[in-house]
């Protein structure tokens, strides 16, 4: 009866050990985040949070191809074309049809990805600083935010045969309807909670405006008002 009774002690402790292990305790990841269980407050678990989103990042990251050099040369020659038209209306429809264009939107989903998986790789270094890290935050949040970005890009590069048809089920996205940058958007907005810890105390936002902003310039030329819609986009670019 001893035996019985020690063997089941130890067992006890065992379990003990296997639920409440520090390893156990940060193995985060994006569900927590949405679901509003994830402790901001933990380093280690926003490093655990860096990591799970990066990883959700580069699944769709591993579908888009690379800009190549000619395309990116094509659209530099296309946007200083615009900058020389005088009629503003007729750069904003030349803008337009570049900016309906696979290459041009290519070009920018492929900057946004590579921007926020070069953030979260800071973030899950541990010799970041604190201000470092909320700043790095901040700038993960805009840019998760940006459903114009990635519904449009998305969309586009879809039907232009550049990403798989079936790619809102390979990448775990949201669908059409809902919008491929929705759950994005769920992951930018629920990391509010860590930037409302200690931001607004060390970093002065106007350093917080003009870093997120920096990135994003040439788009905001659209003022928000480009968001493509199913089946009317002409996709084809002037050449």
């Amino acid at each position: 009866m001893k035996t019985i009774i020690k063997i089941w002690f130890l067992w006890c402790i065992i379990f003990s050990i296997l639920i409440y292990t520090p390893s156990n305790a940060i193995a985060v990841d994006v569900g927590d985040l949405l679901g509003g269980t994830f402790n901001a407050d933990s380093r280690d678990d926003r490093i655990e949070m860096a990591k799970s989103i990066k990883a959700k990042i580069e699944i769709l990251d591993s579908y888009l191809p690379n800009v190549k050099p000619s395309e990116k040369e094509w659209i530099e020659r296309e946007e200083a074309d615009i900058e020389k038209i005088k009629d503003s209306k007729a750069a904003n429809e030349r803008f337009l049809q570049l900016y309906e264009s696979p290459e041009y939107q290519q070009l920018e989903l492929k900057g946004i990805i590579d921007e926020l998986k070069d953030r979260l790789m800071f973030i899950a270094n541990k010799k970041v600083k604190l201000k470092d890290e909320m700043l790095f935050w901040a700038i993960v949040n805009f840019n998760l935010s940006n459903t114009i970005i990635f519904n449009d890009s998305i969309l586009i590069l879809k039907r232009h045969g550049r990403l798989p048809k079936d790619i809102a089920q390979k990448a775990d996205l949201t669908s059409e309807d809902a919008g491929y940058g929705a759950r994005y958007n769920w992951f930018g907005r629920s990391i509010l909670k860590i930037g409302r810890l200690v931001i607004s105390s060390v970093i002065p936002m106007p350093v917080i405006i003009i870093a997120v902003l920096k990135r994003t310039l040439r788009s905001w030329r659209l003022s928000g008002t480009i968001t493509m819609q199913p089946d009317t986009a002409s996709g084809a670019p002037i050449r």
